[in-house]
């Protein structure tokens, strides 16, 4: 199985510029005529090597797309790297298409050691369920249940930074994928890390009363339905949010910050950080049907439950 990646590569040729001049002799027509055909000749040699180049660099070069952003003025530099595919390597408009799209994080400032092998960490771990999803997925394309229609299916991770300074440095990763069926799938993951540790925070590291979030996120639900009609919840969500903040049931035993709490991680809340508060995170399924689409809650810095030393 090949994999080709189709490449954003720039190519630039050096313009040869040719000084010509006639013997003592030579008639100012003479003169003009070879000045105009050494001109037209450096143009052709010219165009000859941009065009060389240019096939050089769209064939055999094989560099990510890399992009570099920052989510404030002062924040620090994140860098995005592209990684796009299609299977097969050639198709034409009445085929089948398989295409995929891979992107990986990063920041750019050399000193953050703890931070950046924190995210080739996590890289890897999307990347590696990327590469199962597509390897299936391509074993579909060459097996007898293979699409039989101009249809194209999608497998993406891509990553959105939210917030990127030297409190915190948080991002989204998305991942998408339409494989046949009646909908694509798409799953939102918060990732948030404290950058001079490169150490994964938890809901319950940033906010000053766990207690009080989960109150208010239970509250913020309960007016979004009340302000959207069409917003309808499954009967059990609110058991649901316990579980997700508190890993058991509503009715069930939990343990309280005051005993000693610490987020049971299979049930951590989903959450990204943003420069006005936090943003907890219901994905598809999570709490209503996918007709809901995916739903959030804003957190904000207004509320006093977040900690000061990062949303000061």
């Amino acid at each position: 199985m090949k994999r080709k990646l189709y490449i954003l590569a720039a190519a630039s040729a050096a313009v040869l510029m040719t000084a010509c001049g006639g013997d003592k002799g030579t008639t100012a027509e003479t003169e003009t005529a070879e000045a105009v055909e050494t001109e037209a000749e450096a143009e052709d040699e010219s165009s000859e090597e941009e065009t060389v180049e240019s096939s050089e660099a769209e064939t055999d070069e094989e560099s990510e797309d890399t992009t570099v952003v920052k989510t404030s003025e002062d924040g620090l530099s994140v860098e995005i790297k592209t990684e796009e595919m299609s299977y097969p390597e050639s198709s034409d408009a009445e085929s089948a298409k398989l295409t995929g799209k891979v992107q990986s994080i990063d920041v750019a400032e050399e000193d953050l050691t703890e931070l950046k092998d924190a995210l080739k960490a996590e890289n890897a771990s999307a990347r590696k369920s990327f590469d199962e999803i597509w390897d299936s997925s391509v074993s579909i394309f060459e097996g007898e249940n293979a699409p039989d229609t101009a249809s194209v299916w999608s497998i993406e991770t891509t990553v959105e930074p939210s917030r990127c300074d030297d409190a915190i440095f948080s991002f989204t990763r998305t991942d998408y994928s339409y494989i046949g069926g009646a909908h694509p799938n798409t799953y939102v993951t918060g990732m948030n890390y404290a950058p001079d540790s490169g150490e994964e925070l938890a809901l319950s590291d940033v906010v000053t009363d766990y207690d009080a979030v989960y109150e208010y996120v239970l509250n913020d639900l309960k007016e979004q339905a009340e302000e959207n009609e069409d917003l309808a919840y499954f009967d059990d969500y609110e058991s649901t949010v316990h579980t997700i903040f508190y890993g058991a049931g509503e009715g069930e035993k939990v343990v309280s910050e005051e005993d000693g709490f610490e987020p049971n991680t299979a049930y951590m809340p989903n959450w990204v950080s943003g420069e006005d508060g936090v943003y907890i995170i219901f994905n598809n399924y999570d709490i209503a049907p996918y007709a809901a689409g995916r739903i959030t809650v804003n957190v904000p810095v207004s509320s006093g439950l977040l900690d000061g030393e990062i949303f000061g």
